[in-house]
Order: C-alpha cells, then sequence, then structure tokens
C-alpha cells in the first residue's frame, strides 16, 4: 500500500472577494498548489446549504449545493470580463436571471 498525505480544509476558509472562499479560481490554485507540495488529498467539509445558525451538518438539503461557494466571476461569466450585459426581448438588460451573489455581485 503506497502512503499519501492530504489537508483538511473548508472551501469558505479559501481567500474570495466576499469574505470567504468559493469553488473558483482560489480553489483551483490552491489545488495546483497542493499538487506542487506533493499532497494527494484535500479533504472538504459539507458544501451543502447551512441552516439558520450556518452549520452545514444541519442543513433542509443534503443534496444540494451552498450557492455562497459558487465563485461570483464565474456565475457572471462574460460580465466578469468586461463584455456588455445581455439584451432580453424588450432590449432591458439584465444578468441572464440569476439571482445575486450573497456579497452582492
Amino acid at each position: 500500500m503506497n502512503r499519501s498525505s492530504g489537508i483538511l480544509l473548508p472551501v469558505s476558509a479559501l481567500p474570495g472577494p466576499c469574505g470567504i472562499g468559493d469553488l473558483g479560481k482560489d480553489a483551483r490554485d490552491f489545488i495546483d498548489f497542493l499538487a506542487a507540495a506533493g499532497q494527494r488529498y484535500w479533504q472538504i467539509l459539507p458544501l451543502n446549504p447551512p441552516d439558520g445558525a450556518h452549520s452545514p451538518y444541519l442543513s433542509a438539503s443534503t443534496f444540494a449545493g451552498s450557492t455562497d461557494l459558487l465563485s461570483p466571476q464565474a456565475r457572471l461569466g462574460p460580465h466578469a470580463r468586461g463584455q456588455a450585459p445581455a439584451r432580453g426581448r424588450r432590449g432591458a438588460r439584465h444578468r441572464l436571471g440569476r439571482r445575486p451573489h450573497a456579497c452582492g455581485l
């Protein structure tokens, strides 16, 4: 049996634009760092939406993922890269029907 090692770090403990980490660029950079350091595993805590006391262990759903862990830049798509927002059927600007991220992005 080969030995291997890793780290336990919640996704929310990573740096992020809204005060908590997300599954965006910083998470990918962390994975690259782990690989360069010879680590094989990244153990994370539950990713489901937390309850009213902010505990992921008492969530109303065991199958849903927390939208707070989605990267705002990835959710905005081309808008984050400086392109014009999409136009609706009536010409109004919109954000593709997505609800705002928890930090307002």
